[in-house]
Protein backbone atom coordinates (compact mmCIF):
# COMPACT_ATOMS: atom_id res chain seq x y z
CA UNK A 1 0.00 0.00 0.00
CA UNK A 2 2.64 2.21 0.96
CA UNK A 3 4.65 1.50 -2.29
CA UNK A 4 1.54 2.15 -4.06
CA UNK A 5 0.95 5.16 -2.61
CA UNK A 6 4.57 6.48 -3.06
CA UNK A 7 4.26 5.70 -6.88
CA UNK A 8 1.07 7.71 -7.54
CA UNK A 9 2.65 10.72 -5.66
CA UNK A 10 5.98 10.34 -7.83
CA UNK A 11 3.91 9.78 -11.11
CA UNK A 12 1.70 13.11 -9.39
CA UNK A 13 4.66 15.36 -9.39
CA UNK A 14 5.80 14.50 -12.73
CA UNK A 15 2.87 15.48 -14.34
CA UNK A 16 2.69 18.34 -12.39
CA UNK A 17 6.46 19.63 -13.16
CA UNK A 18 5.66 18.24 -17.17
CA UNK A 19 2.74 20.51 -16.87
CA UNK A 20 4.29 23.61 -15.71
CA UNK A 21 7.34 22.95 -17.85
CA UNK A 22 4.26 22.80 -21.13
CA UNK A 23 2.82 26.36 -19.88
CA UNK A 24 6.07 28.51 -19.60
CA UNK A 25 7.19 26.90 -22.72
CA UNK A 26 3.63 28.31 -24.56
CA UNK A 27 4.07 32.43 -22.69
CA UNK A 28 5.72 33.47 -26.01
CA UNK A 29 6.22 37.18 -25.27
CA UNK A 30 6.55 40.16 -27.70
CA UNK A 31 9.75 42.65 -27.04
CA UNK A 32 7.56 45.79 -25.59
CA UNK A 33 9.15 49.60 -26.13
CA UNK A 34 12.14 50.53 -28.26
CA UNK A 35 14.96 47.41 -28.69
CA UNK A 36 18.05 48.09 -26.42
CA UNK A 37 21.20 47.83 -27.98
CA UNK A 38 23.09 44.56 -26.87
CA UNK A 39 26.57 43.32 -27.03
CA UNK A 40 26.38 39.62 -27.74
CA UNK A 41 29.84 38.30 -25.20
CA UNK A 42 31.18 35.01 -26.49
CA UNK A 43 33.78 33.42 -24.72
CA UNK A 44 36.26 30.94 -26.41
CA UNK A 45 38.76 27.70 -25.66
CA UNK A 46 39.70 25.41 -28.01
CA UNK A 47 37.51 24.50 -31.18
CA UNK A 48 34.75 21.70 -31.16
CA UNK A 49 33.71 19.98 -33.61
CA UNK A 50 30.47 22.03 -34.25
CA UNK A 51 32.15 25.34 -32.77
CA UNK A 52 32.50 26.59 -36.15
CA UNK A 53 29.16 26.54 -36.63
CA UNK A 54 27.66 27.63 -33.45
CA UNK A 55 29.60 30.99 -33.42
CA UNK A 56 28.66 31.51 -36.90
CA UNK A 57 24.96 31.60 -35.68
CA UNK A 58 26.18 34.71 -33.97
CA UNK A 59 26.02 36.99 -37.11
CA UNK A 60 22.57 37.36 -38.53
CA UNK A 61 20.28 37.36 -35.90
CA UNK A 62 16.72 39.13 -36.75
CA UNK A 63 17.81 42.57 -34.21
CA UNK A 64 18.24 45.65 -35.35
CA UNK A 65 21.00 46.76 -32.66
CA UNK A 66 23.75 44.60 -31.46
CA UNK A 67 27.34 44.08 -31.61
CA UNK A 68 29.33 40.30 -30.98
CA UNK A 69 32.61 40.72 -28.87
CA UNK A 70 34.61 37.17 -28.62
CA UNK A 71 36.79 36.60 -25.97
CA UNK A 72 39.86 34.23 -26.58
CA UNK A 73 42.55 34.13 -23.75
CA UNK A 74 45.87 33.69 -26.17
CA UNK A 75 46.66 34.17 -29.40
CA UNK A 76 46.73 30.61 -30.23
CA UNK A 77 43.79 29.28 -29.53
CA UNK A 78 42.51 27.27 -31.81
CA UNK A 79 39.52 29.26 -32.46
CA UNK A 80 41.12 32.22 -33.32
CA UNK A 81 41.90 31.73 -36.94
CA UNK A 82 38.12 30.37 -37.54
CA UNK A 83 36.83 33.80 -35.60
CA UNK A 84 39.01 36.11 -37.60
CA UNK A 85 38.06 34.36 -41.17
CA UNK A 86 34.10 34.69 -39.72
CA UNK A 87 34.38 38.20 -38.84
CA UNK A 88 36.03 38.77 -42.67
CA UNK A 89 33.01 36.98 -44.52
CA UNK A 90 30.38 38.91 -42.55
CA UNK A 91 32.23 42.73 -42.99
CA UNK A 92 28.09 44.36 -42.42
CA UNK A 93 28.32 43.19 -38.85
CA UNK A 94 29.54 44.95 -35.58
CA UNK A 95 32.02 42.13 -34.77
CA UNK A 96 35.20 41.59 -33.08
CA UNK A 97 37.91 39.36 -31.37
CA UNK A 98 39.60 40.47 -28.86
CA UNK A 99 42.80 38.58 -27.03
CA UNK A 100 43.98 38.37 -23.92
CA UNK A 101 42.93 37.92 -20.40
CA UNK A 102 42.71 39.66 -17.06
CA UNK A 103 42.50 37.46 -13.71
CA UNK A 104 39.67 38.78 -11.99
CA UNK A 105 38.49 35.66 -10.19
CA UNK A 106 39.59 31.82 -10.09
CA UNK A 107 37.00 31.15 -12.93
CA UNK A 108 38.57 30.93 -16.23
CA UNK A 109 35.76 31.70 -18.44
CA UNK A 110 34.87 35.33 -16.53
CA UNK A 111 38.49 35.63 -16.82
CA UNK A 112 38.32 35.33 -20.45
CA UNK A 113 35.20 37.60 -20.66
CA UNK A 114 36.42 40.03 -18.61
CA UNK A 115 38.28 42.66 -21.39
CA UNK A 116 34.87 41.93 -23.55
CA UNK A 117 32.89 43.32 -20.34
CA UNK A 118 35.29 46.39 -20.44
CA UNK A 119 35.31 47.20 -23.89
CA UNK A 120 31.87 47.37 -24.55
CA UNK A 121 29.22 50.27 -24.09
CA UNK A 122 26.53 48.51 -24.11
CA UNK A 123 23.85 48.33 -21.01
CA UNK A 124 22.72 45.06 -21.80
CA UNK A 125 24.82 41.95 -22.21
CA UNK A 126 24.00 38.63 -23.46
CA UNK A 127 26.64 36.14 -21.94
CA UNK A 128 26.18 33.30 -24.76
CA UNK A 129 28.56 29.75 -24.29
CA UNK A 130 30.51 28.93 -27.54
CA UNK A 131 29.14 26.05 -28.06
CA UNK A 132 25.63 27.13 -28.00
CA UNK A 133 23.66 27.45 -31.56
CA UNK A 134 21.38 30.85 -31.53
CA UNK A 135 18.31 31.22 -33.02
CA UNK A 136 17.49 34.06 -35.38
CA UNK A 137 15.36 35.60 -32.51
CA UNK A 138 17.67 34.72 -29.54
CA UNK A 139 17.94 38.48 -28.41
CA UNK A 140 14.07 39.04 -29.03
CA UNK A 141 13.07 36.12 -27.00
CA UNK A 142 15.65 37.94 -24.20
CA UNK A 143 14.05 40.79 -24.43
CA UNK A 144 11.00 39.84 -24.33
CA UNK A 145 11.52 37.87 -20.95
CA UNK A 146 12.35 40.48 -19.37
CA UNK A 147 9.69 42.11 -17.33
CA UNK A 148 9.28 44.56 -13.97
CA UNK A 149 10.84 43.10 -11.53
CA UNK A 150 13.39 41.02 -13.78
CA UNK A 151 17.44 41.20 -12.91
CA UNK A 152 18.32 38.43 -15.03
CA UNK A 153 17.21 36.11 -18.03
CA UNK A 154 18.48 32.66 -18.67
CA UNK A 155 17.86 29.29 -20.27
CA UNK A 156 17.90 25.35 -19.61
CA UNK A 157 20.47 23.90 -22.71
CA UNK A 158 19.25 21.99 -24.95
CA UNK A 159 21.20 18.77 -25.81
CA UNK A 160 21.54 18.10 -29.43
CA UNK A 161 23.45 16.31 -31.61
CA UNK A 162 25.04 13.88 -29.23
CA UNK A 163 28.12 11.80 -29.81
CA UNK A 164 28.01 8.41 -28.31
CA UNK A 165 26.64 6.96 -25.26
CA UNK A 166 27.99 9.64 -23.34
CA UNK A 167 26.71 11.81 -25.45
CA UNK A 168 23.13 10.42 -25.68
CA UNK A 169 23.04 10.19 -21.69
CA UNK A 170 24.31 13.68 -21.38
CA UNK A 171 21.49 14.92 -23.82
CA UNK A 172 18.84 12.91 -22.46
CA UNK A 173 19.55 14.00 -18.89
CA UNK A 174 19.41 17.49 -20.02
CA UNK A 175 15.74 17.82 -22.26
CA UNK A 176 14.56 15.33 -19.70
CA UNK A 177 14.68 15.59 -16.35
CA UNK A 178 16.38 18.97 -16.08
CA UNK A 179 15.13 21.13 -18.20
CA UNK A 180 11.72 20.36 -17.00
CA UNK A 181 12.70 20.72 -13.61
CA UNK A 182 13.89 23.88 -14.04
CA UNK A 183 11.46 25.36 -16.52
CA UNK A 184 8.82 23.84 -13.81
CA UNK A 185 10.74 25.77 -11.02
CA UNK A 186 10.55 28.93 -12.82
CA UNK A 187 6.70 28.75 -13.59
CA UNK A 188 6.22 29.28 -9.75
CA UNK A 189 8.15 32.07 -9.19
CA UNK A 190 11.87 30.01 -8.05
CA UNK A 191 14.32 30.70 -11.40
CA UNK A 192 17.09 29.84 -11.63
CA UNK A 193 20.59 31.39 -14.29
CA UNK A 194 22.43 28.70 -16.33
CA UNK A 195 25.56 29.68 -17.61
CA UNK A 196 24.53 28.54 -21.16
CA UNK A 197 23.01 31.88 -21.47
CA UNK A 198 23.06 35.40 -18.72
CA UNK A 199 21.63 38.56 -19.97
CA UNK A 200 21.65 41.13 -17.59
CA UNK A 201 21.50 44.77 -17.65
CA UNK A 202 24.98 45.43 -16.57
CA UNK A 203 24.54 48.31 -13.57
CA UNK A 204 23.52 44.86 -11.65
CA UNK A 205 26.67 43.89 -11.72
CA UNK A 206 28.71 47.32 -12.11
CA UNK A 207 27.17 48.33 -8.22
CA UNK A 208 29.18 45.13 -7.04
CA UNK A 209 32.32 45.36 -8.70
CA UNK A 210 31.86 44.56 -12.32
CA UNK A 211 32.37 40.57 -13.52
CA UNK A 212 34.48 39.67 -11.01
CA UNK A 213 31.31 39.61 -8.90
CA UNK A 214 30.09 36.32 -10.80
CA UNK A 215 33.25 34.63 -9.39
CA UNK A 216 32.10 34.41 -5.77
CA UNK A 217 30.96 31.00 -6.03
CA UNK A 218 32.10 27.92 -8.04
CA UNK A 219 30.01 28.73 -11.07
CA UNK A 220 28.71 32.20 -12.70
CA UNK A 221 25.77 31.23 -12.93
CA UNK A 222 25.28 30.54 -9.24
CA UNK A 223 26.56 33.70 -8.29
CA UNK A 224 24.46 35.51 -10.85
CA UNK A 225 21.15 34.11 -9.18
CA UNK A 226 21.91 34.96 -5.62
CA UNK A 227 23.00 38.43 -6.53
CA UNK A 228 19.65 39.13 -8.27
CA UNK A 229 17.70 37.08 -5.36
CA UNK A 230 19.81 39.37 -2.96
CA UNK A 231 18.50 42.73 -5.25
CA UNK A 232 14.71 41.80 -4.88
CA UNK A 233 14.62 40.60 -8.73
CA UNK A 234 14.10 37.82 -10.57
CA UNK A 235 15.15 35.17 -12.60
CA UNK A 236 13.09 34.79 -15.85
CA UNK A 237 13.75 31.35 -18.39
CA UNK A 238 13.39 31.64 -22.22
CA UNK A 239 10.17 29.96 -23.54
CA UNK A 240 12.31 27.22 -24.06
CA UNK A 241 15.82 25.65 -23.95
CA UNK A 242 18.43 26.70 -26.78
CA UNK A 243 20.48 24.25 -27.88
Amino acid sequence: MIGALFAAALLMLHLLTAGLAMAHGLRRRQPRGPLPFICLLRPVCGLDHLDAETLESSFGLDYPDYEIVFCAATETDPAVAPLRAMIARHPGARARLLIGERRISRNPKLNNLAKGWDATGAQWIAMADANLSLPRDYLRQLVACWTPGTGLVSSPPAGVRPEGLAGALEAGFLNGCQARWQLASAAVGNGFAQGKTLFLHRDLLDRQGGLAALGCDMAEDVAATKLVRAAGLAVRLAPRPFG
